[in-house]
């Protein structure tokens, strides 16, 4: 167990590196293998869900030195925090009362020198529509899932980094 709090560790970059390319691998198999086409928030979610992944990265490379840990920190919470507010407006649309105003864009808004959906439109293109409630598991539809995930991506983090602070007074 001291181990896997140890962010002086690789072990545990690793794992938040793997948990999100997991997720990733999960959605293009729902898409390719199940037939669930991604709608506009779902390719915001697959690129938020990369970033947590990215944000690993520098820790990887060395997880002792504080100012890489700091980097993964940072990028990890703002990759967090936007998959959330992702989240939650998807979770939003599908629950609208009136599903004719729950409408999202065609064409994701990614910036002009990052084209994801041009770059590699098999992960990033749009296809389905945000309202849409194709699959649910125990009553939870894929949004809502990715925010219980996401709630325990955060309290993972939150309880390290306390940990970390109180028993041994370092980041």
């Amino acid at each position: 167990m001291q181990n896997l709090i140890n962010v002086e560790n690789r072990f545990i970059w690793f794992l938040v590196f793997a948990s999100a390319l997991g997720l990733e691998i999960v959605a293009l198999i729902f898409q390719y293998g199940l037939g669930y086409e991604p709608c506009v928030k779902c390719v915001y979610t697959r690129v938020a869900v990369l970033g947590i992944a990215l944000s690993a990265i520098p820790a990887l490379i060395n997880p002792k030195a504080l100012p890489l840990r700091l980097i993964s920190y940072v990028c990890f919470w703002v990759c967090l925090v936007w998959a959330l507010i992702i989240a939650n407006d998807h979770i939003y649309m599908q629950r609208d009362v009136n599903p004719l105003f729950a409408v999202c864009e065609s064409i994701p808004n990614f910036p002009n020198w990052m084209p994801l959906h041009e770059w590699l439109p098999s992960v990033f293109e749009v296809r389905g529509m945000c309202g849409d409630v194709n699959w649910q598991l125990f009553s939870l539809s894929m949004p809502e899932w990715m925010r219980v995930i996401y709630f325990i991506y955060g309290l993972a983090f939150i309880g390290v980094f306390s940990y970390r602070l109180l028993k041994t007074r370092r980041l």
